[in-house]
């Protein structure tokens, strides 16, 4: 049997290299974290005739403990440096990119990093000086590359559009790896000029469900991956409806009126806007209603030709209450008998939702009302409070 003498050494974790003695024996240099602890087992080893703890690196002859300890000593504590006479197998881990990466328009290529990190099996030690061989050669920036203090080796990858593979290989004689190589897989997709081909959008009807109406792309990163929203610099939505990031808009409208605004979509990291006007209606008019607003009021003096004061107006609506205009609203003064009385002016047509009678006159004293009334585009009429007309106030 081979006969060794074992020199230990108190650096950090596991360390050492090979050396030949003298003719019939041969001495190993190892390190460990508690050096006595490996004279124990190293002394029950077949072979080992001796075990002999001490320091690496320094200034000081044979120092102790407490000086080197201290760190006034200038030992230096190493890391894992892999040596042909020991077996250890080494865990590996890698980072690369997700897919889909998206090349920019105008270039045909794209480029990503990814890098290789050796520790422990514990996965407590990062370990250096590993060389890492990424394949093919002529995709990556560099290959092989050394891993560093930080145990990672790493390198730029070129992509193209599709499909992607590479792999990373550490090796050092005679270490093995877990993973033995690491494989990376990507897709990369091709972006194009992005553009919303909608034109334009339908109106719509206030209180009636709208559409949907759904907004259609071209170019970016292709179909499937259009998302949808308002432009940040946008205007509002009309009331009650809703753009969906598919790009459906829909909902049903509380408001009628015009509306302008501006959607985005977006894809693979670049985006489009284009600008869309629509018209909210009101609904169709079914009946027509009348009120004054304001009308005569019993307990005041009107004075016989003379133009009553506040004016009379008469609000003019749809059945769901929104404003009408040019409606022809007429209007006569009725007697206590049931006879009628022309009011000057006779007719008005409305405005905004109001026929303004201003002062109407009526040239008859005795008790009156007021009958507003309308024939089109439906038959409508409200009477007014009874109120006289005095030969003077």
């Amino acid at each position: 049997m081979k006969r060794i003498t074992v020199l230990l050494f108190a650096t950090a974790l596991f360390a050492g290299a090979a050396q030949t003695a003298a003719a019939a024996t041969a001495k190993a240099t190892f390190a460990g974290g508690c050096f006595w602890c490996m004279e124990e087992a190293m002394d029950k080893v077949p072979g080992v005739i001796s075990t002999t703890s001490g320091y690496i690196g320094g200034t000081i002859k044979n120092p102790s403990y407490e000086q080197v300890s201290s760190g006034s000593t200038g030992g230096t504590v190493r890391k894992f440096s892999p040596f042909g006479a020991v077996d250890i197998k080494l865990k590996t881990s890698s980072t690369g990119p997700t897919s889909p990466q998206y090349i920019p328009i105008g270039s045909t290529t794209i480029t990503a990093p990814v890098s290789v990190t050796v520790r422990t099996r514990n996965d407590s030690t990062a370990i250096d000086g590993i060389p890492v061989t990424f394949a093919p050669a002529a995709k990556f920036s560099s290959t092989p590359v050394t891993t560093d203090g930080s145990g990672t080796a790493g390198s730029t990858w070129t992509l193209v559009a599709g499909a992607n593979s590479g792999t990373a290989t550490p090796a050092k004689t005679p270490l093995s790896f877990v993973p033995a190589t690491i494989n990376f897989s990507v897709t990369a997709v091709q972006l194009t000029t992005l553009s919303i081909t909608t034109a334009s959008l339908p109106d719509g009807q206030k209180t009636v469900a709208y559409g949907p109406a759904t907004l259609t792309a071209s170019g970016g990163a292709g179909p499937g991956t259009y998302s949808w929203a308002l432009a940040p610099t946008s205007a509002a939505l009309p009331a009650g409806l809703t753009l969906s990031a598919a790009g459906v808009l829909s909902g049903t409208p509380t408001v009628a009126g015009p509306f302008t605004f501006t959607v985005r979509v977006t894809s693979g990291g670049i985006f489009a806007d284009a600008t869309f006007s629509i018209t909210i209606a009101q609904p169709p008019v079914t009946a027509i209603r009348l009120t004054f607003d304001p009308g005569p009021s019993k307990n005041k003096c009107y004075a016989l030709g003379i133009a009553m004061t506040p004016g009379i107006r008469v609000l003019v609506t749809d059945q769901n209450g929104n404003p009408l205009t040019g409606v022809t609203v007429n209007m006569v003064a009725v007697t206590n008998n049931g006879s009628k009385v022309t009011v000057s002016p006779s007719s008005v047509v409305s405005a905004a939702g109001y026929a303004s009678f201003g002062g109407p006159t009526i040239n008859k004293t005795g008790g009156y009302a007021l009958i507003a009334s309308t024939t089109t585009p439906f038959v409508a009429s409200v009477t007014s409070v009874k109120f006289n007309i005095s030969p003077s106030c």
